[in-house]
């Protein structure tokens, strides 16, 4: 990926900033998160423990998707033995099949601050290109190991990643569910943009909490979606430019551009664009070239998600 890959910092709740509000009434505009959200989640675990599968099976049953970070030294593509063997390159293929991101935690989880260049090279590109080779897909995200990073490796790591993910409150062992639910209610009333980091968490105090976040996925706007995913749609979303073209009562022609500085071969994340009408609708209908955009009512608002690619896409409701 080109050295001029944009950075990105994170903290523990990102809140909504300017995008997240309409300004006139009617005016439309990107919407925070994708689909409307009102705010987003992203599990994260890392180093490839076996009890991960578990998890994985967890969020699967759950309808939800995370972030997995192994370190590639520690992965082969056959199990070994020995209760602390690690999950191997067809098992993280098989889930990133089932839509969780294999994101990359280095090579061999060293201090990348006391690396010199060639070292640097190897856990933090050679490792990514490994992962793609594996796994089919390029890691979008990298998780720094030990949580640390200095300005040089932080140049080298987005100059190939997407995103970064630093340090994180821990969500392990027995976290109570209790304690995490009120955590993420916390975050939904914010607007904000929460990630879990964790190497392990209780399957059955998981499971509880799980059931929650799915119940307010369903019933308060929030998204649950893996770490890259997530900070790719807010670094497009923050490059891209919404233009009307024209607009009625009952219509809106629009296009959705990137920055030149963001090539589509990289960037190309549906965007929502929320549309506020003057009333709830009944019915709403997009009229658009392949790849389509999608229009879902959301009460007296249209969420148009779609492609900034800069194709004029047609709305019109009733």
């Amino acid at each position: 990926m080109p050295a001029h890959a944009p950075r990105f910092h994170t903290s523990i709740l990102i809140g909504l900033g300017a995008l997240g509000c309409a300004g006139e009434p009617g005016q439309p505009f990107i919407a925070a998160y994708q689909d409307g959200k009102v705010a987003a989640l992203s599990f994260t675990f890392d180093d490839g423990h076996r009890t991960h599968l578990a998890t994985a099976a967890l969020l699967d049953q759950h309808g939800l998707r995370a972030t997995f970070y192994p370190v590639t030294s520690w992965t082969s593509d056959a199990r070994d033995a020995g209760d602390r063997s690690k999950i191997t390159w067809p098992e993280w293929k098989d889930l990133a099949a089932r839509g969780h991101e294999i994101g990359n935690h280095s090579a061999s989880h060293p201090d990348l601050r006391k690396c010199d260049d060639a070292a640097l090279e190897r856990e933090c590109v050679a490792s990514a290109n490994l992962i793609t080779a594996k796994v089919g897909i390029a890691p979008r995200s990298f998780a720094y190991p030990f949580c640390k990073s200095d300005d040089r490796s932080r140049r080298l790591v987005l100059a190939n990643h997407l995103a970064a993910r630093g340090y994180f409150p821990l969500y392990e062992n027995d976290f109570p569910a209790a304690k995490a639910n009120a955590q993420v209610d916390d975050a939904i009333a914010k607007g904000a943009w929460m990630t879990w980091l964790s190497h392990g968490i209780n399957d059955v105090v998981f499971n509880e909490h799980l059931t929650h976040v799915a119940e307010k996925a369903k019933s308060a706007g929030l998204w649950v979606a893996p770490f890259g995913l997530v900070a790719a749609y807010r670094q497009e979303r923050d490059q891209a430019k919404l233009t009307v073209i024209e607009r009625t009562a009952n219509s809106i022609r629009l296009t959705l551009t990137l920055s030149p500085e963001m090539p589509a071969t990289r960037w190309n994340i549906p965007l929502t664009v929320t549309i506020p009408t003057r009333s709830p609708l009944s019915e709403a209908t997009v009229n658009d070239p392949v790849p389509p955009a999608t229009a879902r009512i959301d009460g007296d608002r249209i969420q148009v998600t779609l492609v900034p690619d800069g194709r004029t896409v047609s709305v019109s409701w009733r």
